[in-house]
């Protein structure tokens, strides 16, 4: 099975492919150019931050999820990696956003529950 690490430094690191090029860096928005060098940073990091022993989706979208009796199944797994377990959640999020589901609240979430909860098996 291959690893998160060589999958995904590949797609998943472009800072310095930016930081090299004058136009591309040019048209980052305000803020952010000033930036790069921790973003360049953040980035060296990623290896070791992707790296773990769980096996993760690796392609994780909205239309590889099937809800079925309250409970969500993971489809289409030829993408599968050896990763840490966090690695599908970002993957996830757009795709969630793209489908039109409200984005979540940060600022002053409630962690109650909305409604009843699925029922374990």
């Amino acid at each position: 099975m291959p690893d998160a690490t060589d999958s995904m430094i590949p797609g998943f690191t472009r800072w310095r492919d930016i930081a090299d090029d004058e136009h591309l860096a040019h048209g980052l928005p305000d803020g952010l150019k000033e930036r790069i060098a921790e973003l360049l940073r953040i980035e060296r990091g990623l290896g070791d931050a992707v790296s773990g022993r769980v096996i993760v989706h690796g392609d994780v979208r909205a239309d590889n999820i099937l809800v079925q009796d309250g409970r969500a199944h993971l489809l289409d797994w030829p993408h599968a990696l050896r990763g840490a377990p966090w690695v599908d959640l970002p993957c996830l999020l757009p795709s969630i956003e793209a489908a039109g589901v409200p984005r979540a609240r940060t600022r002053g979430a409630s962690s109650k529950s909305t409604g009843p909860r699925p029922p374990r098996r």
